[in-house]
């Protein structure tokens, strides 16, 4: 198991990606900017929605740094063991955002778990089509909901999920179910994603 930690990577890079988001939760939790958007107006979009992007790339690199050959015809369960380390990606970031809250008195960085649920799903799905380049499918829904994704009076759309505020029901299930289906892809395509 040492040598997965070490083909992984997570001892550095996940680590230092793990810090850097819980440093940058804590400096831009209430932090809004205007964005133009595309149906109407602008947006004021707070700057949380981009804070999982980092710790979702550095998943995505982590995930694709493997020993291809032992791997694959290896008798471990390499894919249970990469699903579990997803899964404490986000369950790691839940802690650091509910520590965040607390430390900064304030609910915003609440969101933060619910939105590296829903942005890791999505990178997970569009793993076994694009490789290491899915990482780049969370960043392209961030800006479809900057540009598409509210209405002319900065309410967000309900398919949005990420610029929801913390407690949104349905962004909750919403995270929930990307998070699910994308494991699921990554227990099934684990042993067989291309180079």
């Amino acid at each position: 198991m040492t040598w997965w930690f070490k083909a992984r990577q997570t001892h550095t890079v996940l680590v230092a990606a793990l810090v850097a988001f819980t440093l940058l939760l804590a400096l831009v939790h209430n932090v809004t900017v205007m964005l133009p958007s595309l149906t109407g107006g602008s947006a004021h979009v707070v700057l949380t929605l981009f804070v999982p992007v980092p710790l979702i790339a550095a998943l995505a690199h982590c995930l694709d740094s493997r020993a291809r050959d032992p791997e694959t015809t290896g008798v471990r369960p390499i894919a249970v063991l990469d699903v579990a380390l997803s899964l404490a990606t986000v369950l790691a970031s839940g802690v650091l955002s509910f520590c965040t809250a607390l430390w900064v008195e304030d609910g915003q960085p609440l969101a933060a778990v619910r939105n590296t649920a829903f942005l890791v799903g999505l990178m997970l799905s569009a793993r076994p089509l694009m490789g290491l380049s899915s990482s780049l499918v969370p960043v392209g829904w961030l800006l479809a909901v900057c540009l598409l994704g509210f209405r002319s009076t900065n309410d967000p759309a309900w398919w949005t999920v990420v610029p929801e505020p913390p407690g949104t029901p349905h962004a909750a299930v919403g995270a929930a179910l990307a998070l699910v289906i994308g494991l699921s892809i990554q227990l099934r395509t684990a042993r067989t994603l291309k180079a």
